[in-house]
């Protein structure tokens, strides 16, 4: 009979693999997520990562239908075509994320420069610790 051990931890998803992988040398099936429910689960195995954020201005559109910004138009179609999911993110109305750890990569799909310096600023921090873990 297989075991399957749920565990749950807020760190990252590298930390969710090593514990995955401590628990498969106990001769358990792992599944490790975060204590919120709010990103994909781990395995001992590293997962091709799928989603791509894009970062879009939504108070520029004039309807104010996501469906209809060039962000959905001319990008969405191809990245789903090459088999990944792309989550649209509104930067007028919500923080920009503090973890990106669960997107492949990160499209910034934005005119006007209202938060242009936040966005800014924001990519270079999010660069600066991606190059810390390489």
């Amino acid at each position: 009979m297989d075991v399957i051990s749920i565990d749950y931890s807020n760190k990252g998803s590298d930390r969710r693999r090593e514990i995955a992988k401590e628990i498969r040398e106990l001769g358990v099936i792992p599944y490790v997520i975060d204590g919120l429910l709010q990103e994909q689960g781990e395995y001992d195995i590293k997962r091709e990562k799928r989603d791509i954020l894009i970062l879009y201005n939504k108070s520029i559109l004039k309807n104010g239908d996501s469906i209809y910004s060039n962000a959905h138009k001319i990008i969405s179609m191809p990245l789903e075509h090459l088999g990944y999911i792309p989550i649209l993110y509104d930067i007028s109305t919500k923080p920009l994320p503090k973890n990106i750890d669960r997107f492949h990569s990160v499209i910034i799909w934005s005119r006007g420069k209202k938060k242009l310096i936040i966005l800014l600023d924001w990519t270079k921090k999010i660069i600066r610790v991606v190059k810390s873990y390489s």
